[in-house]
């Protein structure tokens, strides 16, 4: 069982931080159904954008996501079994990017 709970983006951006130089499942989906499109690798870096376009997240081997906080909403999700957590990213137009560490 899974629960995903609300949170702002000042709150992603730190959990985003706090995952640098560990290794991280990413995957996009779209919203509703299972797409599965994704990859493993050690987060870099966090990064603003210049003129504050968003947030680069880099990954080794120069793999990145652009991120706009203006376009999704935020969460931390959890299971119920363990302390396991992970964030999911809900963009505009039905895409969702989760990060697990």
């Amino acid at each position: 069982m899974e629960s995903l709970q609300t949170i702002d983006f000042p709150d992603a951006l730190a959990r985003l931080q706090g995952m640098l130089g560990k290794e991280v499942a990413i995957a996009v989906n779209l919203g509703g159904c299972v797409f599965d499109c994704g990859f493993k690798a050690r987060l870099e870096r966090v990064m603003a954008l210049p003129d504050g376009d968003g947030v680069l997240v880099m990954f080794e081997r120069g793999q990145g996501i652009a991120i706009d906080p203006d376009e999704l909403e935020a969460f931390v999700g959890r299971w119920s079994e363990g302390a396991s957590t992970w964030l999911e990213f809900h963009i505009r137009g039905g895409i969702w990017l989760t990060l697990e560490p």
